[in-house]
């Protein structure tokens, strides 16, 4: 298996607005995708997005880096490692989403974001213009919201995004946060030992 490494930084969120927010752009990929409208995770929304995280001030940025072994990357190449890039990412989006609903109930008045389109249920109820089953879980994902999510990762953590072609690449990266009221200081110690302990 992939080795999961765990990197964060706070930063205020009006940092982020002035140099990596561009609803428009980011609004538009999303109108591209299958998830639009059709995920509750996903837009168009029912509230003011704009506005979201206007009663937060800063986001404690959490990154899981999926790096992969060169026995790894020597196996799965071709078809075969789409699924493996598959399972490792699901695997990482999985602890990532779980260990901030965790780190919500630690430090009181915080909002974790989500990772993508939400894949808690098979097929999602939104098509049938049914409410969320599980509303208790539902977060939005940063790029949702009009976050660059390349630029964030340069910018403060000096990471490229890597993509696969035909194999995989020398890793994945999964990015989202924790919003909070005022800067939390916490040790990246910290979110590993909740990590461990949610992976149990």
């Amino acid at each position: 298996m992939p080795v999961i490494e765990i990197l964060s930084k706070s930063v205020p969120l009006s940092d982020m607005y002035e140099h990596h927010y561009d609803l428009a752009r980011f609004r538009k990929l999303c109108e591209e995708c299958g998830n639009y409208n059709n995920v509750h995770t996903c837009p168009p929304y029912d509230f003011d997005d704009v506005n979201y995280l206007k009663d937060y001030s800063h986001i404690l940025l959490i990154v899981y880096k999926i790096v992969f072994t060169e026995a790894e990357k020597e196996k799965y190449f071709g078809d075969e490692y789409i699924e493996f890039s598959r399972e490792s990412i699901l695997s990482a989006v999985y602890s990532l989403q779980n260990t901030l609903f965790k780190m919500e109930e630690i430090y009181p008045e915080t909002l974790s974001l989500g990772m993508g389109g939400c894949k808690i249920c098979d097929e999602c109820s939104k098509p049938e213009g049914l409410p969320c089953k599980f509303p208790e879980k539902l977060r939005y994902a940063p790029e949702a919201l009009g976050f660059n999510m390349m630029s964030i990762l340069e910018s403060y953590f000096d990471i490229e995004m890597k993509w696969a072609v035909d194999r995989l690449p020398e890793y994945y990266t999964v990015l989202s946060g924790l919003c909070s009221k005022d800067e939390l200081k916490i040790p990246n110690e910290k979110i590993i030992e909740v990590s461990k302990n949610i992976s149990r």
